[in-house]
């Protein structure tokens, strides 16, 4: 006389088996979606900081073209420093310097940088010749 034992269900091994190809998978998603979110915060900084930097380039345009008496010289002669702006504390560095082309032009050369206050490395970066009176 044979019994035969009838299968119900998953045995153990199986049921540990298949929790832990869902664990690595939870863990390869989860990952994943932590580098998505690291890379849209850079993108999103990145862009702020080249708004910063062209606004700066903009403010030292409108200082040195404005007439040396116009309010808008005190207004935006101050470029560089800090600034907050999206919720994130940003340091602005302008630097201008004469430029080689010839000695006889009077073309300038400004720099702007804009880097979080926290870091040294700049996000963005803008280069412009401008003319100088």
């Amino acid at each position: 006389m044979t019994l035969r034992r009838e299968s119900r269900g998953f045995t153990l091994l199986e049921v540990m088996l298949a929790l832990g190809i869902v664990a690595i998978a939870g863990l390869m998603i989860y990952e994943n979606q932590a580098n998505l979110f690291n890379q849209q915060r850079t993108l999103e900084n990145k862009t702020l900081a080249i708004w910063l930097v062209q606004n700066e380039l903009n403010r030292h345009r409108i200082a040195s073209a404005a007439d040396p008496d116009s309010p808008l010289v005190a207004l935006y002669a101050g470029s560089g420093g800090f600034e907050s702006f999206g919720g994130i504390d940003w340091r602005i560095d302008v630097e201008t310097e004469p430029s080689a082309m010839h000695p006889n032009v009077r073309w300038r050369i400004v720099e702007a940088r804009v880097r979080d206050a926290a870091s040294q490395d700049p996000l963005a970066r803008l280069e412009t010749l401008e003319w100088s009176q």
